[in-house]
């Protein structure tokens, strides 16, 4: 069953308790119970009073009962909240922000290269595990394309997305294709088609 999130405004204390919640949770790895966030001295707050108000979150959407007597644990879109509004943000120090910075200036342009640097940099600097995914080439969205001949009907298609991935394919053609008669669909395809992702561009052709 898909979650569902009702539309009502939550106010600064369903907030604050749902972003202690989540934290803890995510601390812990244990379904957070009312009287473990009662403990958190700035709520004051009863055990009774945010255990009714953890059960409002959870009609809403944003956290679930796994066990009759377990604690609550945060839904996917309890997650979404969090990371888009809840969570604080922290600067990083100028330091580290030259070292992210060279780091990425000396890397390749190759975007496999470029993920695992990215990768290693997050992992490096946080302390934890990393995952970086690019997104899925349907849903690059199109800067520029170019193709170059390779000879005996086969063509390099390069593709460079809005977010500076390049993504090369080589193509079999029918016939030999000269250079200007390349230019020209290259040419065509990205007046017509830059701001669309391929999916989109691909729909439009058809």
């Amino acid at each position: 069953m898909p979650e569902r999130t009702s539309q009502r405004t939550l106010s600064a204390r369903d907030r604050e308790i749902l972003r202690d919640v989540i934290r803890t949770y995510i601390l812990t790895g244990e379904p957070v119970g009312s009287r473990t966030v009662s403990k958190i001295e700035r709520h004051g707050l009863s055990a009774a009073t945010i255990r009714n108000v953890m059960a409002d979150l959870e009609e809403l959407g944003y956290l679930s009962h796994p066990h009759t007597s377990a604690g609550r644990i945060p839904t996917r879109a309890g997650y979404h909240l969090f990371i888009q509004t809840l969570m604080e943000n922290r600067s990083l120090p100028a330091r580290e922000r030259r070292y992210i910075d060279e780091a990425l200036k000396a890397a390749p342009p190759d975007s496999e290269q470029l993920l695992q640097i990215t990768g290693h940099l997050l992992s490096e600097l946080s302390g934890q595990a990393s995952i970086v995914l690019a997104p899925a080439i349907g849903d690059t969205v199109l800067k520029a394309v170019d193709f170059v001949p390779l000879g005996e009907r086969r063509v390099l298609c390069v593709v460079v997305s809005t977010g500076g991935f390049v993504d090369s394919k080589v193509i079999d053609t029918d016939r030999v294709l000269a250079r200007e008669e390349l230019v020209g669909i290259s040419n065509y395809l990205t007046a017509n088609f830059a701001g669309l992702t391929l999916r989109q561009a691909r729909d439009r052709l058809r």
